[in-house]
């Protein structure tokens, strides 16, 4: 990911994708229901980044559909609530300091994800 130009490097976006395909295939022991639930946050955030284009990006959505792929529905909501909660912190700071720009998704994906792993370690 570039954070200077905010975009997501789409071959790697593509290589996590078919290994996404690949594990979901070889893991999930037929349980396309699981997968369909998985998939669906990043489908809605696909189709509302096509809804206002400025707004969120396409790639948001991509990224988001590949890690329904690796995580379950519950752990992807979790990692996204996380992540929607950070840059909620960022964006309150923006607001309060005047500055106008656009704040990427996919580092706070990261951030929320990290967030996943350690609950889920601790217990």
């Amino acid at each position: 990911m570039d954070i200077k130009k905010k975009e997501l490097n789409l071959i790697y976006c593509t290589i996590f994708f078919i290994v996404g395909i690949a594990y979901a295939l070889l893991y999930l022991n037929g349980n396309m229901e699981g997968l369909i639930f998985a998939l669906m946050p990043g489908i809605v955030l696909l189709i509302l980044s096509m809804l206002f284009s400025s707004q969120i990006g396409i790639g948001d959505g991509i990224m988001i559909i590949t890690l329904g792929l690796f995580m379950n529905v519950v752990y992807l909501l979790s990692a996204l609530v996380w992540a929607f909660i950070f840059v909620s912190l960022i964006a309150i700071f923006k607001v309060l300091s005047n500055k106008k720009t656009t704040i990427p998704l996919a580092p706070f994906l990261l951030i929320g994800q990290i967030c996943v792993i350690v609950n889920n370690l601790r217990g």
